[in-house]
């Protein structure tokens, strides 16, 4: 029995340093693509006045589109699967034992009902 809870938390532990280890790498990569994307913007600036002139003009008339951010997303995808997990819990801790116990002390009354009914 021991050796049964020591896989099941060891598993358990496993899978929490994976999504941790998820999240760092997703937002590293994140990080990276934004640090990219300035460089070209930046190149793209230096090799063409006009569009100095022209991300000038825009980003003081608050043109200037962000990008959603990835960190935001994995958050919200974090919570979406917390609050599932946490109505599975819920279902089977508390509605199913409820279900349980009510068909238990009503059980023999609808059972008979419903052997009467289908046997004709």
């Amino acid at each position: 029995m021991s050796s049964v809870v020591k896989a099941v938390v060891f598993q358990f532990l496993s899978g929490i340093k994976d999504s941790i280890l998820g999240v760092v790498l997703i937002y590293s990569l994140d990080k990276n693509i934004q640090n990219h994307q300035r460089k070209q913007q930046q190149k793209a600036q230096e090799e063409n006045k006009l569009n100095i002139r022209r991300t000038s003009s825009s980003v003081e008339n608050g043109g200037k589109r962000k990008n959603p951010r990835v960190l935001g997303r994995i958050c919200m995808s974090s919570a979406l699967a917390s609050f599932v997990w946490i109505s599975i819990w819920i279902f089977s801790v508390y509605v199913l034992p409820m279900l349980h116990y009510y068909t238990k002390v009503g059980g023999n009354v609808k059972q008979n009902f419903l052997m009467n009914k289908f046997k004709k």
